[in-house]
């Protein structure tokens, strides 16, 4: 049984860097990234020529098409870029109508989140049943995409969940179409120096653990690379 991880990412290298590295290259990884600033894509730049055999990575050309194309192998997670994982996890076999939170665990405190069957942010699928949704379906970025995937069939499909694996930090926003809360702790521009400069962010020494929420704000630490 293959799955493979498919990251969305956007003017954050740093972000992803550290995504990455958590994952630790035991799974097969596909990144889609957009940079609007050429010190964006410097950031991007960097972060590819350290990346490992099956850490696949292309600039984002056409959102959909490059997502249908990327869309292989017989499972398919979804994740983004500032998202962490905190434990080690295996991929279940994902029934027909059916999807896998790697976020979710029993406590989580506020029951929406286990409502939300179509999120982008560390849930598993199906290939066959989720790009046979997308290929009917017009998005321009990653909101947009979740948006209209849980619109139309967050109702549809089963979603289980186990211990809790994987944790969003909302410290900045991308897209001005997403209405999450975020901190404003950092700028993505803030970020990206720091990144070219030679730090990356120390997910190993904040000691993440489960909390009551899917996101986390809490802070940053760097370390030289």
């Amino acid at each position: 049984m293959k799955t493979k991880i498919i990251i969305f990412s956007k003017n954050r290298a740093v972000m992803l860097e550290a995504l990455l590295r958590s994952i630790e290259n035991k799974h097969q990884t596909f990144v889609i990234f957009k940079a609007t600033t050429p010190d964006f894509r410097k950031g991007y730049t960097k972060l590819g020529l350290a990346l490992k055999k099956d850490e696949h990575y292309i600039e984002e050309t056409n959102l959909k098409q490059n997502l249908l194309d990327a869309m292989d192998t017989k499972q398919t997670c979804f994740m983004v870029d500032d998202d962490i994982i905190y434990k080690d996890f295996k991929f279940p076999e994902i029934k027909p109508i059916e999807t896998y939170s790697l976020r979710l665990h029993k406590g989580i405190s506020n029951p929406l989140h286990f409502n939300y069957a179509m999120s982008l942010d560390g849930n598993v699928f199906r290939t066959e049943d989720i790009r046979t949704i997308i290929k009917n379906l017009n998005f321009t970025n990653p909101n947009q995409l979740e948006a209209q995937l849980q619109g139309s069939f967050g109702h549809a499909f089963e979603m289980k969940y186990g211990k809790g694996h994987l944790i969003g930090f909302s410290h900045t926003r991308v897209s001005d179409g997403s209405h999450c809360h975020y901190t404003g702790m950092y700028s993505d521009e803030e970020l990206n120096s720091r990144y070219l400069a030679g730090e990356i962010i120390d997910f190993e020494a904040m000691n993440i653990k489960p909390t009551d929420n899917v996101h986390t704000s809490m802070p940053y630490i760097f370390k030289t690379q």
